[in-house]
């Protein structure tokens, strides 16, 4: 298991580091877009691969088998979170935590992320905006996120035909 002692705290905030950058250009649209139309709220970013399957920068594993990895992004606010995460402890266990990071987060230049793999890997910071906030809205209103009631899934390892 690649995620064992030898896979540091550091190698682990790396790989969601590349994967969020490997993302961002549809992911900062829509959190502008959605916070612009529902207020300040986090960007619950969760994944039916584990975060080992993430370290892999293509599509394949280390045993040279094919992934299919995919991100499934929804904009909450606090107390839609509150409401999303009643049944279950280890989401809600950091809500102050999570309070603290929306009141912070300069709205223009970040956005709040909270990230779940299917491993039970599980995270929360405050991201830069990339591109800027400016740029996200156009992006956003091309996307037509604003139209978007259900998540938005990012399929990473599949391409277009």
């Amino acid at each position: 298991n690649i995620l064992n002692e030898e896979f540091s705290k550091e190698d682990k905030r790396m790989t969601i580091e590349n994967q969020m950058q490997r993302i961002r250009m549809y992911m900062c649209p829509y959190v502008v877009v959605k916070t612009e139309s529902l207020g300040r709220g986090i960007v619950y970013v969760s994944s039916t691969s584990s975060l080992t399957q993430w370290v892999c920068r293509d599509a394949v594993n280390h045993q040279g088998k094919g992934l299919d990895r995919s991100f499934k992004l929804e904009f909450f606010t606090l107390d839609d979170w509150d409401a999303f995460v009643a049944d279950n402890f280890e989401l809600a266990a950091p809500r102050k935590h999570i309070k603290t990071m929306i009141d912070s987060y300069d709205i223009e230049k970040q956005f709040v992320l909270v990230l779940l793999f299917a491993c039970g890997h599980y995270a929360g910071a405050i991201f830069p905006l990339v591109p800027d906030a400016g740029i996200c809205k156009r992006l956003g209103d091309m996307y037509e996120f604003a139209q978007m009631d259900s998540p938005l899934q990012l399929n990473v390892d599949t391409a277009d035909d």
